[in-house]
């Protein structure tokens, strides 16, 4: 038998301004509520807080060079090589619904734009995400 592999999420608390790493996405479909419920968890409570206006972002199924999780929105520095940043640019990974399929955009929109992610992320590293750094390159 397949083992059938669930998408990965973390959550921007758009309320909070915090990224939320342990959560649980549910989704209803009936006659008096039709859409997503995203819960933060407590392990320790074992309760579940109900996350106001939330941000899905979803794992890529990528990791950088130093095995971290990349997920849409990650910063991703990449340069031929980590050490020399003459030639380094920050690139922002996002879905590209026409291409279907995760691809990385420079933050300053200088170079070249969807960029196949899996070339580049597995040989750069996450530095951070437009969410908890709005500022790093002007990004959102």
């Amino acid at each position: 038998m397949d083992k059938i592999e669930l998408p990965i999420f973390r959550v921007w608390d758009s309320k909070r301004k915090q990224m939320i790493y342990k959560c649980v996405v549910e989704i209803y479909s009936g006659y008096t509520y039709s859409g997503l419920v995203v819960k933060e968890l407590d392990l320790e409570k074992k309760i579940g807080r109900v996350i106001d206006k939330p941000i899905l972002l979803q794992y890529t199924g990528l990791k950088d060079k130093f095995g971290f999780k990349v997920y849409h929105r990650d910063i991703i520095f990449y340069a031929d090589d980590l050490e020399d940043v003459q030639y380094s640019k920050l690139y922002v990974i996002e879905w590209d619904d026409q291409l279907t399929g995760w691809y990385l955009n420079p933050v300053d929109n200088n170079g070249y734009p969807n960029i196949a992610a899996s070339l580049m992320a597995r040989n750069g590293k996450v530095v951070g995400n437009t969410y908890d750094n709005p500022k790093m390159g002007g990004i959102i």
